[in-house]
């Protein structure tokens, strides 16, 4: 039994050495790489078929990139695309290549501030709660904590603004956040609590002498109610936004504050009411939030603002029974809002008054106007009547041209439209047709045939995300305006594209 035992034992060694040596020369024969760790800069909530949308793009202009993205003014339409582009889940995207070195985690949170400016807000929290735990830093967990705040949810923001107020180092001393030592000021105003915010900025100047001039002269003639006087041209956070809500007579340039600090400014019951609803017509916000700021009471203030006058005459309108009375108030309205070029943000509310009055001949002057609210707002079968006037009356053949492009984007194009182009170019002159021809979009390939011919432009393929969102930046900043179209009309989805033309026929 014993040699049977012996003889098995020689047996198996022999074959473990055997097996052993097998598996050494397999290992040197193959090469074993770890999996490259996932970054935060790559996730996103929307898929993409082309992960090298960014990639070949030098870092420093990316980021300046989405710097300008995130503060730039943009409407609704340019404004989706930006945040369709800075959703996309870009895995495989080479951040980390030789022409492209990007600090670990930059893009991402360049991402997040940049949509957080234009008042993404969801969009953001979505993103953040991507990231696995034990990756989120306390610079994510400020920017949770902000906008957190800015959308109404005092409770969960502050008590994260607390905690990072309180961050300690690796000896257990606490170290000083200026950033959440602001933050926390705005969430005791937020909770109504001026008593400790007051006792919270006497902490704040012990602990940062040397802070921005801008919020200590806020937080010096609303806390402290000392006789500071502000620059004009005073540029608002998310940390001092609640402190400027708190001005009396406030004297804001609009237009250089962000659409996240004209959103949440516009929300405040503490700002100065004329200021709300000047903010809140710029942004372009939803009917039900539109509607909710026109309805507010203005009582006692100055009748030849032309904010109250805005406000008084739509009042009127939906007061008003007589049909005629109701259109003639309609248009002074909306010559007041194309005065103040603020036609496409109130495009829902003024389509919605539309639907309170039926076309007619008497109407026609306002034809126009209805036919693009219902284009902005994609309601074709609301148009359609609007622009048989138009079509029927030879004194608006330029308005009924216009309006042919409008629906054109809509999906509907006038057999005849390209005949009456010429006649009209043959009778007005040169400049006037000029106008019209300058709308009318150029004929390019297909989002299919764009596709299919970026694989022979390897350019292209790797910077397709930058050269995108700065095409649709210099249409919001009427720059190069032609030649961005074209670009966003080959690369954009074609929904993107046609809601930006559109936009595009009313702003020119």
């Amino acid at each position: 039994m014993f040699n049977n035992f012996f003889k098995f034992s020689t047996l198996f060694f022999g074959l473990f050495g055997f097996l052993t040596a097998q598996a050494q020369d397999f290992k040197s024969e193959v090469t074993v790489e770890s999996l490259p760790e996932l970054s935060a800069n790559v996730l996103g909530t929307i898929q993409t078929q082309n992960p090298y949308l960014w990639s070949g793009t030098p870092a420093n202009q990316l980021l300046q990139t989405l710097k300008e993205a995130g503060k730039r003014s943009l409407s609704p339409a340019t404004r989706t695309l930006v945040s369709y582009l800075l959703q996309l889940d870009i895995t495989g995207a080479g951040f980390n290549d030789s022409q492209n070195l990007l600090k670990r985690d930059r893009f991402f949170i360049a991402r997040l501030k940049a949509l957080e400016q234009q008042g993404e807000w969801d969009t953001v929290l979505q993103l953040i709660e991507k990231v696995p735990a034990t990756e989120i830093t306390n610079e994510i967990k400020q920017i949770k904590a902000t906008v957190l705040l800015m959308k109404g949810l005092v409770k969960e923001a502050c008590q994260i603004q607390e905690e990072l107020a309180e961050t300690k180092n690796e000896n257990g001393e606490t170290v000083s956040n200026i950033e959440a030592d602001k933050m926390l000021i705005s969430c005791f105003l937020a909770k109504e609590e001026k008593s400790k915010a007051v006792l919270a900025y006497d902490l704040f100047q012990d602990a940062h002498p040397n802070a921005d001039s801008t919020f200590t002269a806020l937080a010096d003639a609303t806390l402290r109610e000392l006789p500071v006087e502000l620059p004009e041209n005073i540029i608002l956070s998310p940390d001092n936004v609640y402190l400027y809500a708190l001005v009396k007579n406030p004297k804001l340039n609009a237009s250089l504050q962000t659409r996240e600090v004209k959103k949440i400014l516009s929300d405040l019951p503490s700002t100065d009411i004329i200021l709300r609803i000047q903010l809140g017509e710029q942004i372009g916000l939803s009917l039900p939030e539109l509607q909710r700021l026109y309805r507010l009471p203005i009582i006692d203030l100055p009748a030849d603002n032309a904010v109250v006058e805005r406000v008084h005459t739509y009042q009127q309108i939906q007061m008003e029974s007589d049909a005629s009375k109701k259109a003639s108030l309609l248009s002074k309205w909306l010559k007041s809002i194309q005065k103040d070029d603020l036609f496409i943000p109130l495009a829902p509310l003024i389509a919605e008054t539309f639907y309170q009055l039926q076309a007619n001949e008497k109407y026609i002057d306002i034809a126009l106007y209805a036919v693009q609210a219902f284009a902005l707002t994609k309601n074709l079968a609301a148009a359609q009547p609007w622009f048989e006037l138009l079509e029927e009356n030879n004194l608006y053949q330029d308005q009924y041209l216009i309006a042919s492009l409008l629906l054109q984007t809509l999906g509907q194009s006038p057999r005849d439209f390209q005949d009456r182009l010429d006649y009209y170019c043959a009778n007005v002159q040169p400049t006037d047709c000029a106008r019209i021809k300058k709308l009318v979009p150029p004929e390019n390939e297909t989002n299919d045939e764009w596709i299919s011919s970026e694989k022979e432009n390897p350019e292209l393929t790797t910077r397709i995300g930058e050269l995108l969102l700065n095409a649709t930046l210099n249409f919001a900043k009427e720059k190069d305006i032609q030649n961005s179209y074209t670009f966003i009309q080959k690369v954009a989805r074609p929904e993107q594209s046609r809601a930006i033309l559109r936009e595009g026929i009313i702003s020119q």
